[in-house]
């Protein structure tokens, strides 16, 4: 009897993976979005509106905005493992920017602020064809944040400019959710929305200062940067040989 019933568990087992086509395992994928990324930038908004408020004070019509989302594109490529579950490598960007400037007769101030992000990591998600393409899954990156100010006054009294750059790396994580749907001819096109978790802290940067002619540069650091937000993306791809 142990001798039937073993022989038929082997039997049904064989059955379920003829039935399964050769290529539903190892299949290769790609995948192409496009989105925005929340940033919290809580200190940098403070830092901005410091700066701002200055030239508000000093008679300057300009007003402060917090950074609003980054957007940018992120691809990815990796392997079906089994017909449920992916593995893979991604690449992504985003970049933000919020500008100040008022010019007048013999008179200019701008205040230029960019932050860019750069993650290159891993990816893993699980989807439920079943249910819609339902997936979700999560990252891991090393990611490369960077944030620049460029600021100029100019009036009678002279030309001041000040170029600040500044970067740091950290390893970086995040989680999503979505639709993901293939088509027979496996073309595929999904949405997701997700949450990563950026923060870099304080980055450490130089300044080129340039005063009436005279030029410097000066080791300083941000006040501490965070990246880290909710995201929505959207994009296409295609699944090899589905």
């Amino acid at each position: 009897m142990m001798r039937v019933r073993l022989s038929l568990t082997a039997c049904l087992l064989l059955t379920c993976l003829h039935s399964t086509s050769a290529h539903a395992f190892l299949n290769p994928y790609a995948r192409v979005g496009f989105g925005g990324n929340h940033q919290r930038m809580h200190d940098v908004n403070d830092a901005i509106a410091a700066d701002v408020g200055w030239a508000a004070a000093g008679g300057v019509p300009v007003s402060a905005q917090s950074v609003g989302p980054g957007y940018g594109p992120a691809v990815s490529a990796g392997l079906w493992i089994v017909p449920f579950l992916r593995v893979g490598a991604t690449y992504g960007k985003q970049l933000a920017r919020s500008n100040y400037e008022y010019r007048d007769v013999g008179f200019l101030y701008k205040n230029d602020y960019t932050f860019r992000m750069r993650e290159i990591g891993l990816e893993a998600a699980v989807r439920i064809r079943s249910l819609a393409g339902f997936t979700f899954g999560g990252t891991v990156a090393q990611s490369r944040g960077e944030a620049d100010q460029n600021f100029a006054l100019e009036n009678s009294h002279g030309d001041y400019y000040q170029d600040f750059t500044s970067h740091r790396e950290r390893n970086t994580y995040g989680a999503f959710v979505g639709l993901d749907q293939t088509t027979p001819k496996g073309l595929a096109g999904f949405v997701q929305v997700g949450y990563h978790w950026l923060e870099l802290g304080s980055m450490p940067g130089t300044v080129q200062i340039s005063d009436n002619g005279s030029s410097s540069v000066v080791m300083s650091q941000t006040v501490p940067v965070d990246y880290s937000g909710w995201s929505v993306r959207a994009g296409c791809g295609f699944d090899l040989n589905w």
